[in-house]
């Protein structure tokens, strides 16, 4: 087995950061596009 390099805590910080950043944009896009498409579907039923 090869040794492990664990990230500093700057890394850690940095990689964190855009993993939650991500998951909130992503979040509030699917969010949206649920809204909508509900929006679109109540109009038409």
């Amino acid at each position: 087995m090869a040794k492990v390099s664990w990230p500093d805590k700057e890394d850690l910080k940095g990689t964190t950061t855009v993993v939650i950043v991500v998951t909130l944009v992503l979040t509030l896009f699917i969010f949206a596009t649920d809204k909508i498409l509900e929006a679109i579907l109540n109009f038409i039923f």
